[in-house]
């Protein structure tokens, strides 16, 4: 059996993966996102639903494929489209300004959920090319609307964010000075991989390094210990 390549010479989606192939596994582009999780790309300045992952009805209530092509309000209410909205239109970075906090109605039930923004403003969104001219891939400020793609990550909360500034300042703070006080790549790995999983709250972080034809080797992990 031959098999199934993409242009770029990686396994083409469904590919069973083996010790033969898994050299060309496309790892660095995955195509997929945790299940913990749903993801949306919006058109902008339009606010309409393009791109979706398949599991969306999971969080949102909403089918897939009854999501493409809507207004993002029509998918997620009135309320939270809003509260996207007004993030992605203030001034500055959107990352300055994650997670927003939204609460989703599933059949009257509120559901509170973290949405996390990004955008590429050098994308085009219907070639995903650089676009000419683009000097930056800041946000635009007000007066500037974008006009490529925004991706709505949106994640179920409970409990304290556990990304608020208060809740990760000295977390970071710490794990910033203990990499500056690494001696060597591989403790700076080590502690990668443990502020990471202090931070996340993850079961297991690995650290990759990658080779040039992305034959990736795990240099530090951090997991519980019963894994």
């Amino acid at each position: 059996m031959t098999d199934q390549l993409t242009p770029g010479g990686w396994l083409a989606p469904g590919t069973p993966v083996d010790l033969t192939n898994c050299e060309r596994e496309p790892i660095h582009v995955p195509g997929s996102i945790q299940p913990r999780g749903v993801l949306l790309a919006v058109s902008e300045p339009d606010m309409v639903v393009r791109q979706v992952s398949r599991n969306l009805a999971d969080v949102v209530g909403v089918a897939w494929d009854d999501a493409l092509g809507r207004p993002l309000a029509e998918v997620l209410g009135a309320g939270p489209a809003e509260a996207v909205l007004r993030s992605a239109s203030a001034f500055g970075e959107l990352r300055e300004r994650n997670p927003v906090e939204v609460v989703l109605d599933r059949d009257g039930t509120p559901v509170p959920v973290d949405a996390i923004l990004h955008r590429d403003v050098l994308a085009s969104p219907v070639t995903g090319r650089r676009r000419r001219g683009s000097p930056s891939a800041r946000d635009p400020g007000p007066g500037s609307p974008s006009t490529g793609t925004l991706v709505v990550e949106l994640e179920p909360a409970s409990g304290p964010r556990p990304f608020s500034f208060p809740n990760t300042y000295q977390a970071v703070r710490g794990a910033i000075g203990d990499l500056n006080r690494a001696s060597d790549l591989q403790e700076l790995y080590d502690i990668t991989a443990t502020a990471v999983r202090t931070l996340t709250g993850f079961d297991r972080v690995m650290v990759y390094r990658y080779d040039a034809d992305y034959n990736g080797e795990v240099v530090a992990e951090a997991k519980l210990p019963e894994l």
